[in-house]
């Protein structure tokens, strides 16, 4: 509640709520030239305008059409093609056998899960020290790691599946983890493949660049000390087959999950993480090597030392 001096009067947290939402704008960080209005009256007319579009909303509005047309279908399909399945399986054809750094061996987490959960909380500020790479491979291990191996049986043959710490719709795994060290131990500056089926690297060959110019950092205070940006890769081909239009979804749930693991590993290590929306999606793909049809940086965070 509020009061006037000249006038007393009260205004409800809800009017006030409604007041912000109407009156204010702000100008975007990303490109002066938009002005963004929090307030969802533009949504809400884009329902009723034949001339605008929105891809999200007309996924949404599909959802239920998309699932019942090819969700069971493609399964059916995919489930009766052996080769299929013993492919997608078999995620090191997609690993590097040159150049590989071996991670060292992980430490033992300590935190008790209830705690780490408690004591989470997404960090933009870093002071400015190396991340040494016993904490950075005991990062990857248990966030995106292979912890295991598991053997399916398809008719009268078996395939061995590797198995994170994290759910994925078949037990796909389309998420590829790539990263850029700014201030890592025994690590150039520059970015890495990491591999998860024997917990290693492998340093992407590009030319000089400045990460400034690819992730939006500079309008957070501290935040350029970061030591890790980490991107998810999303390989469309790898789950598309089984689950087609219905993958998109199951795979930003996987990607959920994988944050969590970061986040919750990272309060363990006394190490700060936040999910990143502020990146040049073409311009990553192009320092990755990746096509930008069949692979797309789907999302970004950064880590540093707090």
């Amino acid at each position: 509640m509020i009061k006037n001096d000249n006038e007393s009067f009260e205004v409800s947290n809800m009017k006030l709520s409604g007041m912000y939402e109407i009156n204010n704008i702000s100008r975007s960080v990303f490109n002066s030239n938009i002005i963004a209005n929090p307030s969802n009256m533009r949504i809400q007319a884009s329902l009723f305008d034949k001339d605008t579009e929105s891809l999200t909303l007309n996924y949404l509005l599909n959802f239920s059409e998309i699932k019942k047309f090819y969700f069971n279908e493609n399964i059916s399909q995919f489930l009766q093609n052996s080769a299929a399945i013993a492919n997608i399986s078999n995620r090191e054809y997609r690993e590097f056998n040159e150049n590989v750094i071996y991670l060292p061996k992980v430490k033992r987490l300590k935190i008790k899960l209830e705690d780490a959960l408690l004591k989470r909380k997404s960090s933009r500020k870093f002071k400015n020290q190396y991340l040494n790479l016993v904490d950075l491979s005991t990062l990857l291990y248990y966030s995106a790691g292979d912890v295991r191996y598991d053997y399916v049986e398809f008719g009268n043959s078996k395939f061995r599946q590797s198995r994170k710490t994290y759910p994925s719709g078949g037990g796909m795994y389309p998420i590829d983890i790539y990263f850029y060290a700014n201030n890592v131990e025994k690590l150039d500056k520059g970015f890495y493949l990491y591999q998860s089926s024997n917990n290693s690297i492998v340093k992407i060959n590009i030319s000089s660049i400045k990460i400034e110019n690819l992730l939006n950092i500079s309008f957070f205070e501290g935040s350029s000390n970061f030591n890790v940006a980490i991107f998810f890769v999303y390989r469309y081909e790898v789950n598309y087959l089984k689950y087609s239009e219905m993958s998109l979804s199951f795979t930003f749930i996987e990607l959920g999950a994988i944050h969590q693991n970061f986040s919750l590993v990272s309060t363990d290590l006394n190490l700060g993480y936040c999910v990143w929306g502020g990146f040049d999606k073409p311009e990553l793909e192009k320092c990755l090597k990746l096509d930008g049809i069949s692979e797309h940086v789907v999302s970004a965070s950064i880590l540093g030392n707090v």
